[in-house]
């Protein structure tokens, strides 16, 4: 058992009980008085627990009402399913050891270890990845240095680069590196699954203070942010338009309970109609999405949004016929 399980039982006791006594849970646990007040102690330096005992009840209790842990257990299940759903692909979570999942895995409470089994966690898609060159992405960041790559971009076109990876981003089952081209001399994101050969070096990355030419913002790191942190989805950017789409039928209930961007608003409209509005920095995935639902979506604007997604309907109706 470990110290995670015994500060669960303890938890659970002194909410529901009232009270815990150091023998009792010493017994219930095979172990000493003394490892049990130590659990006391780490439950009250850990999470801040208002512990006292209390001589009345010849135990340890809550002193005011605490329920921080109260869905600990079930919580430690849930993460567990899916760190052990995500780790039978290494190209989901390529530095997943077995010993990690041990780690985790003896602190799930055994009342709920049989439970495991039967709460299924599935990942929809993925791409397969070269480990190593994970390895390699991850070293780079670490030590701030620029990393050599072969890549292959959606045309088949390949190209050497020379990148300063930024930061590491998993969507939707696939991993992305973020980071400054020097090729292009500009932020840029790469799909890791198209790298064909990655090679570190000991170059160290640029502090881009005056010669980044694109530099739209005050700082390097304000344009790595506003980079990071803008858009929609996966494809990333600086310079960002609001979208608006309007929903009708079943996907105005679907899309009513979902999240898109953070930063997101929804309206509603007649007839059971919603409105959606997101920033958003390409359209690529926006016009995916809206065309994902058919007839139920249409998108309002950027106007430069519409007229593709005009296009696409144009062409789709074309070979219907």
């Amino acid at each position: 058992m470990s110290q995670t399980e015994r500060i669960l039982y303890l938890d659970k006791r002194m909410r529901l009980n009232g009270s815990v006594s150091a023998q009792v849970a010493a017994d219930h646990f095979e172990i000493s008085v003394r490892q049990i007040k130590r659990d006391i102690e780490a439950l009250r330096d850990r999470f801040s627990a208002p512990i006292v005992y209390s001589r009345e009840k010849k135990g340890y209790c809550y002193e005011t009402p605490f329920d921080e842990l109260e869905t600990a257990g079930q919580s430690m299940v849930m993460f567990y399913v899916m760190i052990k759903a995500l780790s039978q692909s290494q190209n989901v979570i390529p530095v997943l050891s077995e010993e990690i999942l041990k780690t985790l895995e003896v602190n799930v409470p055994n009342e709920y270890r049989e439970m495991c089994a039967r709460i299924n966690y599935q990942i929809p898609q993925y791409q397969e990845i070269n480990s190593l060159h994970f390895v390699a992405i991850c070293d780079a960041l670490k030590e701030h240095t620029c990393l050599e790559i072969e890549y292959m971009n959606v045309n088949g076109d390949v190209s050497v680069r020379l990148v300063e990876p930024l930061e590491v981003i998993n969507y939707g089952g696939i991993w992305y590196m973020a980071c400054f081209d020097r090729l292009k001399n500009a932020l840029r994101t790469f799909n890791v699954s198209r790298i064909r050969k990655a090679k570190a070096t000991d170059e160290p990355w640029e502090k881009h203070k005056d010669g980044y030419p694109n530099l739209k913002f005050k700082s390097f790191a304000a344009e790595v942010e506003q980079f990071l942190s803008g858009g929609f989805g996966i494809f990333l950017g600086a310079q960002r338009k609001t979208v608006r789409i309007e929903f009708s039928g079943t996907p105005a209930h679907i899309v009513r309970n979902q999240v898109w961007h953070s930063a997101q608003k929804m309206k509603d409209l007649e007839d059971g109609k919603i409105e959606l509005q997101f920033p958003a920095a390409d359209f690529t995935e926006v016009l995916a999405k809206i065309l994902y639902f058919g007839k139920n979506a249409r998108p309002l604007e950027p106007p430069e949004l519409v007229e593709k997604w005009k296009e696409e309907v144009r062409a789709m109706a074309a070979l219907a016929e």
